[in-house]
């Protein structure tokens, strides 16, 4: 088993996470823009699939 080094960790983390030098708000602004959108459609679509389930191990019962 492989022991890391807290470089190790720092190195392991900044890659995954990435840096925000380059961050702006208006790069925050475009992503949060198409959560948001992404949301109105995602939310609805598990709501029907959560009731179709719901229907169906009704019926089985």
């Amino acid at each position: 088993m492989r022991r890391f080094t807290p470089e190790d960790l720092a190195q392991i983390t900044f890659w995954m996470f990435g840096s925000l030098e380059r961050a702006s708000y208006s790069n925050v602004l475009t992503v949060s823009l198409v959560i948001i959108i992404c949301s109105f459609f995602t939310i609805p679509l598990s709501m029907v699939s959560h009731r179709l389930k719901t229907r169906r191990c009704k019926s089985r019962s």
